[in-house]
């Protein structure tokens, strides 16, 4: 986005920072809600794109209380907040408008200009408990400060990357990721301590172990839950199209297909198809003229393979003028 647009969009986002209580599996609930709108029956939405949701075990629930006629997004309703882990939501920006500044390789972006950040940050709670066991130094271990993270005395676990089109009513998730998540990984696997925690070993063990371990489980869908949430909700986004593995590692690198710098494929590949997003060739018309330039050495059009999310009353099977679909 160019900065004028990107103000725009800011405008429009609620004022942070946003509660976002999460559980995991909201997000069938959450798209189902939208599917089903004012009133749709049961053996409709299994003929539609969101019919995978509905061999979920919370959704199995929902069903069972109401039996096998209609159904409405009061229905799909989420459970109260409490027990939840709740998470906030905070903005940030992320690219560069100056060619001299800019690097697709570094920014990791189809086109040069800004990205919307969507930030997921941990509980009041957790952190709690998280300088209570690990005692951090003046720096935090899990999280690296040079990437797209909130500010204001919030802790990121994940965040998520977003280019849109206002005109046109498009969005592109560029990527998902958690810097947290990954490094407390690392730090359990190979059992070492990093050097900014003061804490007891042994209870830093316990935090990898037992405290963020039920929130490394469920920030990715957590995160692209609250993407759509806000892309569907308050930015009014039609389309919401999401990189495929390949498509996306040659748009961001423009290097050989077999260097592996686009991050874990399960991103770009289970979890679309997790949330529903269908396959298909074409992808959001504003990045046409991108893919006319900056791109052309690197990038085919049979390469051009995006996830899009479809649309609350869409039928099964439904082709999109913005994504064929590919077998």
């Amino acid at each position: 986005m160019r900065p004028a647009e990107f103000q725009k969009v800011v405008r429009r986002l609620p004022k942070a920072p946003v509660p976002f209580p999460y559980r995991k599996d909201d997000f069938a609930l959450r798209l189902l809600a939208s599917a089903a709108g004012g009133g749709r029956t049961v053996r409709d939405l299994r003929r539609s794109p969101f019919s995978r949701l509905l061999s979920r075990s919370r959704v199995k629930e929902v069903l069972r209380r109401r039996g096998a006629g209609r159904v409405d997004a009061l229905d799909f309703g989420l459970s109260e907040a409490r027990g939840k882990p709740a998470f906030t939501l905070t903005w940030g920006q992320w690219g560069h408008t100056s060619r001299q500044h800019w690097s697709r390789g570094y920014h990791q972006m189809a086109r040069r200009g800004l990205n919307l950040v969507v930030q997921l940050n941990l509980p009041a709670d957790h952190v709690r408990d998280y300088r209570r066991l690990v005692k951090p130094g003046k720096s935090h271990p899990f999280l690296w400060d040079f990437h797209p993270v909130a500010e204001d005395g919030e802790l990121t676990l994940a965040w998520a990357r977003v280019d849109l089109d206002l005109d046109s009513r498009e969005a592109l998730v560029e990527e998902l990721q958690s810097d947290w998540a990954r490094e407390a990984g690392l730090a359990l696997r190979y059992g070492y301590c990093p050097d900014e925690v003061k804490g007891d070993p042994r209870k830093v063990d316990t935090y990898l172990r037992y405290a963020l371990a039920p929130l490394a489980d469920i920030w990715a869908e957590a995160t692209l839950a609250a993407v759509i949430w806000l892309l569907r909700g308050p930015l009014r986004m039609k389309e919401v199209f999401y990189y495929d593995y390949e498509t996306g590692h040659l748009i961001k690198n423009g290097c050989p297909r077999h260097s592996d710098t686009t991050g874990p494929r399960s991103l770009y590949t289970d979890l679309p198809k997790k949330f529903c997003f269908q396959r298909g060739q074409g992808g959001p018309r504003f990045l046409d003229r991108t893919f006319e330039t900056a791109l052309r050495e690197v990038f085919r059009e049979k390469d051009r393979i995006f996830w899009r999310l479809p649309s609350p009353g869409e039928p099964a099977n439904h082709e999109h003028a913005g994504c064929r679909p590919v077998v």
